[in-house]
């Protein structure tokens, strides 16, 4: 897991309350993946689990830590194409 990983699953278990084995870290390559341990950790733990509100947080927490901002260029920042 490179650093920009580590700083982001830091900041999901900080926010969501969590703690997130390495092993399924390094599984954590979409948000979905992130949503589908939150959910259930919720559940588990007896807190409210709705999925919509867990995602938006995800990406609340992805944009903030990777910077991303309405002026991010897809393919000139992103490297998408």
């Amino acid at each position: 897991m490179g650093l920009d990983t580590v700083e982001l699953v830091l900041e999901f278990e900080e926010k969501f309350g969590v703690e997130i084995p390495n092993a399924i870290a390094e599984t954590m390559v979409t948000p979905r993946v992130v949503r589908d341990f939150i959910v259930p950790e919720y559940q588990r733990l007896g807190r409210p689990a709705d999925p919509e509100d867990i995602f938006e947080r995800i990406r609340d927490i992805t944009v903030h830590v990777s910077g991303i901002t309405l002026d991010t260029a897809f393919v000139e920042d992103l490297g998408l194409d």
